[in-house]
């Protein structure tokens, strides 16, 4: 099961959601991180949460889409920050962590949801091969 941390939770709380889960039966668990919303229409990746996390014993996925989103950010729409996936992927990658969640399209433009913050999905092998590459070099 993969609960996503709340836009407005810290990351101790979701020691109380994996907990439900695996009192039902069910210890297999990820966490997923996607950022903070602090009131600016922006989202703020605070990285203690995936050491934090992954602390509890489970396992710990970055949501490097949804966490560059910008809610009503005076449009109307939901805006985004594609440029930045591929740094805060890296970054996820140095503190740990399990796995990713990354919203791709083949036109992010067309998209129906989400588009503004989705990573073409042409660019998707390439990144993955750098944040292989990330991984190996911190092992």
């Amino acid at each position: 099961v993969n609960i996503k941390k709340g836009q407005f939770a810290a990351a101790e709380a979701m020691q109380f959601a994996a907990q439900k889960v695996v009192d039902a039966g069910n210890s297999q668990v990820m966490l997923t991180e996607r950022g903070n919303m602090f009131g600016y229409g922006d989202m703020i990746v605070d990285y203690r949460n995936l050491i934090w996390m992954k602390e509890m014993g489970f396992k710990v996925i970055m949501d490097s889409t949804h966490s560059l989103q910008q809610p009503n950010n005076g449009s109307g729409t939901t805006g985004g920050l594609p440029q930045l996936i591929e740094p805060m992927a890296k970054a996820a990658v140095a503190v740990g962590v399990d796995g990713f969640f990354i919203e791709t399209h083949p036109d992010p433009s067309t998209a129906l949801s989400d588009g503004a913050n989705m990573l073409p999905l042409n660019k998707m092998e390439d990144l993955l091969t750098k944040l292989l590459r990330v991984r190996e070099s911190i092992s």
